[in-house]
């Protein structure tokens, strides 16, 4: 690494630190392209059954020395229909400053009609910054007087709380959320990320999502992401994102029963590219008794579509304008309940609905 380049990143690192004292600026490199949950607590709980997830992000790779890099792992869970609870831990190296964080998140969920429905999250947790002093004093280009080098204020703990809302209808999601909403050092903070995302099904086997994720920061430009994802039959889809730093993304990954897979990389702009080879992020995630949800999925739909046969042939053979009537609703009601089940949005009162409707329908049968 070259003389004037050492200098830059050295001079960058001592006004970060220096700012430090006036806005905590924790985890600004946030993979959020793969990972959702990881800036909006509203996420939480949002996939079916214990979801568990590791994130990792390093950026300006093969160029610049102590590049950073930042590890995300976390979990969480729906509990009943309408919240969920889980966690995340976030380390951050960005070479002579390092942070971590612990969260713990909540969210809970307003079915609004059978196809909306809005959710609120928020987390709470602690964070450290610390200042590894060893790379300084080693350094020439160090003042050892500089009373930023001996004081322990960087590397005290502290507290952090964040924010988020979700909306989401059949095909829409729309999110806000504020990821360092407080800290117990820097009070309320501006960073603001606002996201959408829309649902196009193109074919029975190909889905279209276009996105948009604006954020408002701290201590960076703003930042305005443009992005495309193509799904294939639900098991492989390929991403193209474009940011307004003149950054593009390419992201591919898949899915196979209760495991998903990511990766993206981030081209830099000018003038990184001649000194970087972009960023790399991974993402993987498991998810505890997926296989037996989907398989009862499966077997739902099948009693479903058995169900609305034997009110077919109900309609057919009933003389009765009464009971033509209550067939014809209880068929309106099913079709509703088959589309909640293919936007996987059925929950345990619906279950218990389509139940009490094949009693209903039996019952029916009896009296022809």
């Amino acid at each position: 690494m070259n003389f004037n380049i050492k200098k830059y990143l050295f001079a960058l690192a001592i006004i970060v630190v220096s700012q430090i004292s006036k806005a905590q600026d924790l985890n600004t490199h946030y993979s959020y392209q793969l990972n959702w949950f990881n800036i909006n607590a509203a996420y939480t709980g949002e996939t079916k059954g214990i979801n568990s997830i590791l994130n990792q992000r390093a950026q300006w790779v093969n160029g610049i020395d102590n590049n950073p890099v930042n590890t995300m792992v976390g979990l969480h869970t729906s509990v009943k229909d309408n919240m969920g609870v889980g966690g995340k831990i976030v380390y951050e190296n960005r070479g002579l400053l390092s942070n971590l964080s612990a969260e713990f998140n909540y969210a809970y969920k307003i079915q609004l009609t059978e196809t909306n429905k809005i959710s609120f999250g928020m987390s709470i947790g602690i964070f450290q910054t610390y200042l590894d002093n060893n790379k300084l004093y080693n350094d020439k280009f160090t003042d050892l007087s500089d009373p930023l080098i001996t004081s322990n204020y960087v590397n005290t703990l502290n507290m952090l709380t964040s924010f988020g809302a979700l909306y989401k209808s059949k095909n829409l999601e729309l999110g806000v959320s504020a990821p360092h909403l407080a800290t117990s050092v820097s009070g309320l903070s501006d960073h603001l990320i606002l996201m959408a995302k829309y649902n196009i099904k193109a074919s029975d086997k190909i889905m279209l999502s276009p996105s948009l994720v604006a954020q408002n920061l701290t201590n960076s430009p703003n930042n305005l992401d443009l992005g495309l994802k193509i799904g294939f039959d639900s098991l492989v889809w390929i991403q193209g994102i474009y940011q307004i730093s003149g950054n593009v993304v390419s992201a591919i990954g898949f899915s196979f029963n209760n495991f998903d897979f990511g990766y993206a990389y981030n081209a830099s702009s000018k003038p990184l590219n001649v000194i970087s080879n972009g960023s790399h992020d991974v993402f993987i995630s498991f998810t505890f008794d997926k296989n037996q949800e989907r398989r009862s999925e499966k077997e739902r739909t099948k009693h479903l579509k058995t169900i609305l046969t034997n009110l077919n042939n109900l309609n057919t053979n009933s003389n009765s304008s009464e009971n033509n009537k209550e067939v014809n609703d209880l068929q309106v009601e099913l079709n509703g309940l088959m589309d909640k089940m293919q936007n996987n949005q059925l929950s345990e009162e619906d279950e218990k609905r389509i139940d009490e409707i094949a009693k209903r329908i039996n019952q029916l049968k009896q009296k022809q």
